[in-house]
């Protein structure tokens, strides 16, 4: 009995010593890694504020640029939620169409958010006031998506990926005119 409980107990440690090389060989030669975003352009129009009210409206253009860094990944996304904030406020919602990238492409992506009467803090109308009177106004974009790594065969599981374009500076004229973003090119931080 104890023989056979020592060559199950040997067994076993050698199948996931096997298992475990096997997946760590799959990892180097695939050396996955995360997709890029960066925002190329962010214009707003139709933006104001009541005071009175607390409401903030206003359209945005988000344009992104998503990379995909991987020599043998292509990575497919689908379920793409996409938020604007301004500090920890949230002022729009938006769903993007799923797309799919090849190994080592570039695609932009364009996201349009649109607030009409949208219900803000008080320290969040103030904020924007007094960033509007002294230059830009900063928004921040959040995505959520849920992405698939696929190399031939070999197929991982759906995984949520999640975006954070921060510090998104735009000049926003006084007169409801359009506003652009300040600074260029601005990159995202992506985690898992």
């Amino acid at each position: 009995r104890a023989t056979f409980l020592r060559y199950f107990l040997v067994a076993m440690i050698a199948f996931f010593v096997i298992i475990g090389t096997v997946l760590f060989i799959v990892w180097l030669v695939l050396r996955p890694r995360l997709p890029e975003f960066r925002v190329e352009s962010l214009t707003v129009t139709n933006f104001s504020v009541s005071n009175s009210s607390q409401h903030v409206s206003g359209d945005w253009l988000v344009q992104f640029q998503v990379a995909n860094p991987n020599k043998k990944m292509k990575i497919s996304y689908a379920d793409i939620d996409s938020y604007i904030y301004y500090k920890s406020e949230s002022l729009s919602e938006t769903r993007l169409p799923p797309f799919d990238q090849g190994t080592r492409s570039q695609t932009v992506v364009q996201a349009s958010f649109a607030a009409v009467g949208s219900y803000v803090d008080a320290s969040a109308v103030s904020g924007i006031n007094a960033e509007r009177a002294r230059g830009p106004v900063s928004f921040q974009v959040r995505l959520v998506a849920l992405a698939r790594f696929k190399a031939g065969w070999w197929r991982a599981r759906r995984r949520l990926i999640r975006v954070f374009c921060g510090d998104l500076a735009v000049g926003l004229p006084s007169n409801n005119g359009t506003g652009k973003l300040t600074g260029g090119v601005k990159e995202c931080r992506v985690g898992l």
